[in-house]
């Protein structure tokens, strides 16, 4: 075994606390490790080779003996140096265990970061797939939404804000309290096709559709000039494209995006996308073939 410059580790067991310390700190969860677990598999050979050449023969008269409840210090010894053996391994396998556990975390956690900045699962082919969904659900081969809006997961801090948002859009975050998720999802406000004056919300995730939730309709509320069809939206079959550019654009170095919103601002049809840190909130906006516009400060 190559020996470590910084010096040897010298393992203390804590009986009391029943925990393995060393006399100099790991730099990181796995680092020393392998040598801590060698340490403890050779102080345990030893303890063991120890123990056999100390446990005393016991006479075959005194095995014979009848004085059952007598006390017997051979004996004692040997079922000492079996209780602290089977200590030492009892130690081996919970440092293993736990390193395995620790190292494991430390790369979920890195992966979940990456995941994350990269948008969460707002994957080229979400759309499509909720898309496809909701057109077998409701029957028919054009949709016309209102709004669509693509969550990714453990979105509970965006800030959707613009000087011209739509009234539509308004509305629907109104009706949305809630939108976090633990996986991505995509929300679509539609227009019944059989009842054009009707409007139902339906959520898309892991492969399903919910059920439609009927939506309150004013007379005031121009569904003609607020709803468009999926297919004059070309731009979302390159979602991470958009969330890309999103990040990029905002020069947030720890941006992540956890929305992205199409609907129509006024006339023309948007894709906006939000970037957030722990330091600022900013929009991106992309017209619907997924160009870029511009980028502003919430």
């Amino acid at each position: 075994m190559t020996p470590d410059p910084a010096g040897p580790v010298e393992p203390r067991i804590d009986v009391r606390l029943g925990t393995l310390t060393s006399q100099r700190a790991p730099r990181a969860c796995s680092g020393n490790v392998d040598r801590v677990v060698i340490s403890l598999i050779e102080l345990s050979g030893r303890g063991v080779a120890g123990d056999r050449r100390r446990a005393p023969t016991v006479p075959s008269a005194r095995r014979d003996s009848s004085h059952i409840g007598r006390a017997d210090s051979g004996s004692d010894t040997y079922h000492s140096g079996m209780r602290r053996r089977r200590w030492l391994r009892a130690a081996v396998c919970s440092i293993v265990l736990i390193a395995c556990g620790c190292v494991g975390a430390v790369e979920r956690d890195a992966f979940e970061r990456q995941i994350r900045a990269r948008g969460g699962g707002l994957v080229d082919a979400l759309p499509a797939a909720a898309f496809e969904a909701v057109r077998n659900r409701l029957g028919t081969g054009d949709i016309q939404a209102g709004v669509v809006m693509f969550v990714a997961p453990e979105s509970t801090q965006f800030r959707l804000v613009l000087a011209d948002q739509p009234e539509q859009v308004t509305r629907f975050l109104a009706d949305h309290d809630d939108l976090s998720t633990r996986e991505p999802a995509v929300h679509l406000r539609v227009r019944s096709p059989q009842r054009p004056s009707e409007l139902d919300d339906y959520s898309y995730r892991l492969g399903a559709v919910s059920a439609p939730r009927p939506v309150r309709v004013s007379a005031f509320d121009d569904l003609d000039g607020e709803c468009f069809s999926l297919g004059d939206v070309p731009g979302l079959t390159r979602l991470e494209s958009i969330v890309e550019t999103a990040r990029a654009r905002s020069g947030l170095a720890d941006g992540v995006v956890p929305v992205i919103v199409v609907s129509r601002f006024g006339r023309d049809i948007r894709i906006v996308a939000d970037v957030t840190s722990a330091r600022s909130d900013m929009i991106a906006e992309f017209d619907s073939a997924g160009s870029f516009l511009r980028i502003r400060r919430v």
